[in-house]
């Protein structure tokens, strides 16, 4: 009795390994680059700007601007300033 508890609680954590390998370390290792901004931004083909307001209930307490800058090399600078 004792014997088959404890080969069903192994088998469960073998399996919840598994499960757990399979969906937070394969695809980080199955991944083909490195996750970055660049794919993104290749579809960009305008510059970008948003403010978007920052508020407490119904109250306005500050802002967030955002720019998105492209530069003539094909890169692009990413401007934040948040009162």
């Amino acid at each position: 009795m004792f014997r088959l508890v404890g080969v069903a609680i192994l088998l469960f954590w073998l399996v919840m390994m598994g499960l757990l390998v399979q969906e937070e370390v394969l695809p980080g290792l199955l991944m083909q680059e490195d996750a970055s901004y660049a794919d993104p931004l290749r579809r960009r083909l305008d510059p970008d700007e948003s403010l978007m307001g920052i508020l407490l209930g119904a109250q306005r307490i500050g802002a967030s601007y955002t720019a998105l800058l492209p530069h003539a090399d094909g890169t692009y600078e990413i401007q934040n300033a948040t009162t």
